[in-house]
């Protein structure tokens, strides 16, 4: 679980419930984690007393409107605020440690502040040395360097410090490190050290009674000595409470353009995290990560730092309707270069466009079998033509037009049953089966047919019939094979030459209504949304992703956990419908996706059925773009796809 996330596009940090670095991202979004997830630790020493960080209660937020963050506590008489944010144009993350005297007398208090780096993401030959010239800890392998700087407010450097081996148990988990040279509140000076290393500085402020005082800290990441020892040389308080001031007016600003109105508080609070939060997980190359909370990697030996195209398609579909069109137009850029020459795009990809991780095989004896999940292919087209009809732009959209837009509609032309009218098998939304689902097959038809209207607006007309004939077909194919009992089945199964249902109800079947291929007052559409209902709504609130979920299931006497984004799903649906009745419900459920939130405004992936906690990954992309998206909705903008 991270509370904060502060990013540039380059340098991205996490921060957990007490303030302390726990992902250090560096240079991709969700790339190369430079601590491997460990925590970078905070100790006080008072009156002769240690006490770390995670001892002591505190609160953590974003600034109201900004990507600046803030961790309070109290210690004794002292109140300490950490303000943090990342520099806008440098690798550089500021700290600013502000004290508090609120006794009758002058009193001190010793920090200290640990680095806990496992560079390139691997505990083997890093070193971390002092330099006396420059006054910094330096961590470096190869072609990363990260500086630490810590200063009083008259720029004198720390006055304690120490570098040393860290060690784990058979787990991995660091069991001890040179952080514990701290607790006896002296530091060793040992100046250098290789391998599995960490290092800790140190600085004591003394404040006036009912004054205040101030340290600031830095990390400054670069690709070589000389850069790091450029952007640390720039760094005083003077440059940092500029640099302040600088942010909280860029990110007043930034957020000002998606400042939306008529809404309960909580509502517009939580909205405007999104925003922020969904820039935090975006690289200035255009990819948008699933999630950078890279603490999943102790459950699955894997993490959510990846680019998934469905779950970048819907995020900066939210972010057109939020008035943002510049994340669409760089992820468009993006996917340009990553997909693959027939025209699909694989199951997920690293931030910098490199081919990812996966668990689809290569082979299968199913004739023209791909390992691939078609909606994802088909999202991304229609979340471009969803942005050309938002914005208009067509000098932007005129080179994806050629580079996406075709080259995925002639593959989703091409990856059909023509005897069925359908989709043809591929992997699942869930990624967890395989066959034709009502998710996939929705979204191939609503690309086509936007991406037949969006041929139109370009004057390729026969390409653009050839897509409307495509989607209508398909439309036929769903109806007539994806309907059972009245209502939508999450998918269908080949056995042979007959097509069976699977029957178990999943929040997917709202699909069809919500990208516009039914009418939300359709018997179909009512059958389906009745049995969501019944079936997925937990005792916790809000909507599990289908019955019998096991993924992270944390009881057995419950249907699943519910996820934020099948509770959007549902809102969205009431929405669509527009009686009063039904808006209430969809705020009802926007409200309990704000109450859930954690205090910093960040929404995870689900919640754990049996504690109400966050579970798996907190912030989960996908679940911010959702609640965009929702909030849209209910003030009244709708996509593109719904027009008719």
């Amino acid at each position: 679980m991270r509370s904060l996330s502060l990013g540039n596009g380059n340098l991205e940090v996490n921060f957990d419930s007490h303030g302390q670095i726990v992902d250090f991202y560096y240079p991709n979004v969700g790339l190369e984690n430079q601590t491997s997830g460990n925590t970078m630790r905070i100790g006080f020493c008072l009156d002769g007393s240690f006490t770390w960080i995670d001892k002591l209660q505190c609160s953590v937020d974003y600034l109201s409107s900004t990507m600046i963050g803030q961790t309070r506590l109290n210690l004794g008489p002292f109140e300490i605020v950490f303000t943090d944010f990342v520099s806008r144009g440098e690798a550089v993350l500021t700290r600013i440690v502000g004290f508090s005297n609120t006794g009758n007398k002058s009193q001190s208090v010793r920090i200290f502040l640990h680095q806990n780096f496992s560079i390139f993401d691997n505990d083997v030959g890093d070193t971390a040395a002092f330099d006396p010239k420059t006054h910094l800890i330096i961590h470096y392998k190869g072609k990363r360097y990260i500086a630490a700087k810590l200063v009083d407010e008259k720029g004198q450097g720390f006055d304690q410090y120490a570098v040393g081996r860290k060690n784990t148990d058979g787990s991995g988990n660091i069991v001890s490190g040179t952080y514990l040279d701290a607790e006896d509140c002296r530091l060793s000076g040992n100046p250098i050290q290789q391998g599995f290393v960490d290092s800790v500085v140190s600085s004591e402020v003394v404040v006036a009674p009912y004054a205040s005082g101030k340290l600031y800290y830095w990390l400054a990441a670069g690709k070589s000595l000389k850069e790091v020892n450029r952007l640390t040389k720039a760094l005083t308080p003077e440059y940092a409470e500029l640099e302040l001031s600088m942010d909280k007016a860029y990110w007043s600003r930034w957020c000002s353009r998606g400042q939306v109105e008529g809404l309960p508080d909580a509502i517009a609070r939580l909205y405007n995290r999104s925003l922020v939060i969904i820039k935090s997980q975006t690289d200035s190359n255009g990819s948008v990560v699933a999630s950078t909370d890279f603490s999943i990697e102790k459950f699955s030996h894997d993490s959510y730092n990846y680019v998934w195209p469905r779950d970048a398609a819907y995020v900066v579909n939210a972010m057109d309707q939020a008035g943002y069109p510049n994340s669409a137009l760089r992820f468009f850029e993006f996917a340009s270069k990553i997909i693959w020459p027939e025209g699909y795009f694989a199951q997920k990809y690293n931030p910098n466009g490199t081919l990812a991780s996966s668990w689809h095989p290569w082979v299968s004896t199913l004739q023209g079998y791909l390992p691939i999940q078609q909606d994802e292919t088909a999202l991304v087209a229609w979340s471009l033509a969803e942005h050309y009809f938002m914005y208009k732009d067509i000098d932007h959209v005129a080179s994806f037009y050629k580079t996406l837009l075709k080259p995925t509609a002639n593959f989703l032309m091409s990856f059909v049953d023509n005897e069925r009218s359908l989709p043809r098998p591929s992997y699942d939304l869930w990624e967890e089966r395989f066959g034709v689902h009502i998710h996939t097959a929705t979204a191939v038809q609503t690309a086509l047919r936007c991406a037949s209207k969006l041929a139109l607006e370009f004057g390729d007309d026969d390409f653009a019939k050839k897509c409307s004939m495509t989607a209508g077909e398909l439309e036929k194919g769903i109806m007539n094979n994806m309907v059972y009992d009245g209502r939508f089945v999450r998918r269908i199964v080949y056995e042979g030459s007959d097509l069976k249902p699977d029957l178990v109800v999943d929040a997917a079947i709202l699909t069809p209504a919500l990208m516009g291929l039914v009418d939300p007052y359709s018997p179909v559409s009512e059958k389906s949304e009745e049995i969501v209902h019944k079936t997925l709504k937990t005792r916790l609130g809000g909507f599990a992703r289908y019955e019998n979920d096991y993924y992270m299931r944390s009881s057995q006497q419950d249907t699943g956990n519910p996820w934020i984004i099948t509770t959007l799903w549902v809102a969205q649906n009431h929405l669509l419908r527009n009686t009063q009745q039904d808006k209430a419900e969809a705020l009802k459920l926007m409200q309990w996706c704000a109450e859930h939130a954690l205090p910093s405004g960040v929404l995870p992936e689900q919640f754990d059925m049996v504690t109400g906690e966050p579970l798996s990954v907190s912030p989960l992309t996908w679940s911010h773009a959702e609640f965009v998206r929702t909030v849209q909705l209910y003030l009244g903008k709708k996509p593109f796809c719904l027009s008719g």
